[in-house]
């Protein structure tokens, strides 16, 4: 099995509350399914098991068995009542926590991507601390007591209507640099961003190698347009190569409209090569 980064499970078990609270009900209805049908099966067939010296273990295997256990006994057939509720409560888990089998099936193919997948987090930033490096409020703006890009309870928000952006671009947000990348090493980028309800703002994470001025020799934006957030936390992410230049300019972007934009974290991370 592969290296699983020291981030998998927080991420999992923490941000991730639909896949808690899956993991955390269905290991308890099976747990509960296990045990009853392995202290039936020895209320019924231990002391058999025991005389034929088969032992305990035998014993729990057979009970456990029993939980796929299609009986069939001439014309007349009967399904395990118990397996039946079972099935039952994970369809109607998966159906309210996952919105669909769809969401399901990413979930799983998103852990067994980490799986095999080494990461290291090269910068995180939840914004509990304000971080000198991140430039707030980069180009003009019409009204600069406004205050339109700003950290408040670990969050970056973004709250501006389209007369107070000066650039003609209509845009604003912040930025940050890094240098000393490693030349033609995979990065990551990941963000969580989520809009207030009826914000027109939309957003997009706009990454390019130039920190010090004129032409970038590469760059990319995600989403390609701008999109307005969902009302919960969505995760933007954007892969790329270092270039010569070994260096990496992160802008969270908005632009103006009704409502708020809010972002809480933000990573860089390296793919490690085997």
């Amino acid at each position: 099995m592969g290296y699983i980064d020291e981030h998998f499970f927080k991420k999992a078990f923490s941000e991730e509350s639909k896949i808690k609270k899956f993991v955390y009900y269905s290991l308890a209805v099976f747990a509960l399914v296990v045990l009853a049908h392995i202290v039936g099966y020895v209320g019924r067939k231990g002391a058999t098991d025991f005389e034929n010296s088969s032992g305990p273990f035998v014993t729990i295997k057979n009970g456990f068995s029993l939980i796929l256990t299609y009986v069939a006994d001439g014309s007349k057939k009967n399904i395990n009542i118990i397996l039946a509720i079972l099935l039952i409560f994970l369809a109607f888990i998966i159906g309210k926590y996952f919105e669909g089998l769809k969401d399901l099936f990413k979930i799983i193919s998103s852990w067994l991507k980490n799986i095999y997948i080494r990461k290291q987090l090269i910068f995180e930033d939840d914004f509990s601390v304000i971080k000198e490096k991140w430039h707030l409020r980069y180009w003009e703006e019409n009204n600069p007591d406004k205050n339109i890009n700003r950290i408040e309870y670990s969050t970056m928000i973004f709250e501006a209507e389209e007369s107070q952006i000066a650039n003609h671009e209509k845009k604003f947000g912040a930025y940050y640099d890094f240098d000393s990348l490693s030349e033609g090493d995979e990065y990551e980028v990941v963000c969580w961003v989520k809009s207030i309800p009826d914000s027109t703002m939309k957003f997009q994470v706009w990454l390019h190698d130039n920190i010090m001025g004129g032409r970038s020799i590469w760059s990319a934006r995600m989403p390609k347009y701008p999109i307005i957030p969902s009302l919960r936390y969505q995760k933007i992410s954007v892969k790329f190569i270092a270039t010569t230049r070994k260096a990496l300019r992160i802008h969270l972007e908005a632009t103006p409209g009704l409502g708020k934009i809010l972002v809480r974290r933000v990573k860089l991370l390296k793919y490690l090569k085997y």
